[in-house]
C-alpha cells in the first residue's frame, strides 16, 4: 500500500464529536484512497465553550501530532463544520501565520 501524502483534518462544531464527520471521512477516503490520510479531530470534544483561540490551539497541537506520526505527508487540508470552521482558521493561523512552515506540510485547502 502507498503511504499517504495528503492530510485532511475534519473538525466538528459546537457540542460535537469526531464521529460527526465520519461519513465525510468515508467519502474522502473513497476518493483519495491510499494517498490521503483523513483525520477526525477529537481535541475539542467536550470543550467547545471556552473560545475559538483555545480550540484553535488544541487543534493545532493535534495536527502537529498527527503530522509527526506520518512522515510521508506533504500537504494539509482543513475542513471545519460550523464552529469547527473557526477552529480550523485559528489553527491555520497558528501553524502558518507569518509564513512559517513548522509542519513541513504545504497548505492545500481550507473549507469552513
Amino acid at each position: 500500500a502507498a503511504s499517504p501524502d495528503h492530510l485532511v483534518v475534519l473538525q466538528h462544531g459546537l457540542y460535537g464529536g469526531a464521529s460527526n464527520l465520519a461519513v465525510l471521512r468515508q467519502c474522502l477516503v473513497g476518493i483519495g484512497g491510499d494517498n490521503v490520510l483523513v483525520h477526525l479531530a477529537s481535541a475539542n470534544e467536550g470543550m467547545t465553550r471556552d473560545g475559538v483561540a483555545a480550540g484553535g490551539r488544541r487543534l493545532a497541537a493535534e495536527i502537529r501530532s498527527v503530522a509527526a506520526s506520518a512522515p510521508s505527508l506533504e500537504s494539509l487540508s482543513l475542513v471545519g463544520n460550523s464552529l469547527g470552521g473557526l477552529y480550523v482558521r485559528a489553527a491555520a493561523a497558528e501553524l502558518y501565520g507569518g509564513g512559517q512552515q513548522e509542519l513541513g506540510l504545504a497548505p492545500n485547502t481550507l473549507v469552513t
